[in-house]
């Protein structure tokens, strides 16, 4: 009899690779084309996962984008927002005020940000991300002991996937420098799917593979993974060294947290029922996600 076949599905930025310079440094170049001052880096990792242009829009509303302070520049900065049709201009300031950002669950935030400035701000982050990966200046490393993981599980018969906010086009340039792409089935990206935490992405990898919600495990380091693994049916785990907060992401429905990447295989299999390598556990299905101890998974506490 063949066995089930079991899914580890990857987030990439935050999760596989450490890409927060690229990502903010095209954020930077985006608000400069347009006479803004560069959002603060913290801000922008926080939106490392999403689509573009609702990583983007989020971005403007939650770091209020200031003019360039720059005497004799005689440059007006783009209007941020359109209401009732008409340029915000430099009320844009009030109207983000009184518009909080959306929930991380709602995927198109309800706001008319003006599409000339989304669609400009979106080219212009592409073009510097590319240009970067040109020059050979996108230096996103693995994380120390990411290769050994996916290594770990393709000996042990798991297929692999990803799941990320970014391009098909900057997904295979990033495997490929790492030499990775070749173990990878199934790749999933926002280009071609709805963007996190829609479930879009984790049921066509479903899809691809054959595996079933319960043979499958979606990792990352961002509410929005987990939001996109819970909304599929998918156990979820959590991983510290990226982009959000441990809690936040068991705050989200993370069944553990793993501090150590050394440490991922070991907590994966333990998460897929059936497997060989698998204790046993209750199925995700049928009540509350472990956590990292009900699973017997070692995991330090430290942002090591």
């Amino acid at each position: 009899m063949t066995a089930p076949p079991y899914l580890a599905l990857f987030d990439c930025d935050g999760t596989l690779v450490d890409s927060q310079h690229s990502i903010v440094a095209g954020m930077a170049a985006a608000w400069q084309a347009v006479g803004w001052t560069p959002p603060p880096a913290a801000a922008v990792r926080r939106m490392v996962g999403l689509q573009l242009e609702t990583a983007i829009t989020r971005l403007v509303l939650t770091s209020k984008p200031r003019p360039i302070e720059s005497e004799g520049t005689g440059r007006e900065p783009m209007a941020v927002f359109r209401t009732d049709g008409e340029p915000a201009g430099r009320d844009a300031h009030a109207h983000t005020l009184t518009n909080p950002p959306p929930p991380p669950e709602q995927e198109h935030p309800a706001l008319n940000l003006a599409p000339d400035l989304l669609g400009h701000l979106a080219d212009v982050y592409r073009r510097t991300v590319q240009g970067r990966r040109t020059r050979g200046e996108d230096n996103d490393p693995l994380y120390p002991g990411i290769r050994e993981t996916l290594l770990a599980l393709d000996r042990a018969g798991v297929l692999l996937g990803v799941a990320t906010g970014k391009s098909m086009r900057g997904l295979r340039h990033t495997l490929d420098r790492h030499d990775l792409g070749s173990l990878f089935v199934t790749l999933q990206t926002s280009d071609r799917a709805p963007g996190k935490p829609h479930p879009a992405m984790v049921e066509r990898a479903l899809a691809d593979t054959g595996a079933r919600p319960a043979a499958a495990v979606v990792i990352g380091d961002t509410v929005f993974d987990i939001g996109m693994a819970r909304n599929a049916g998918v156990t979820a785990i959590g991983v510290s060294w990226g982009y959000h907060e441990p809690d936040e992401l068991l705050a989200a429905g993370a069944a553990c947290i793993i501090d150590d990447p050394h440490a991922l295989a070991d907590a994966i299999l333990a998460l897929l029922p059936g497997h060989p390598a698998s204790p046993v556990l209750p199925s995700p299905a049928s009540g509350p996600a472990p956590t990292d101890r009900q699973a017997g998974i070692p995991v330090s506490r430290g942002r090591g």
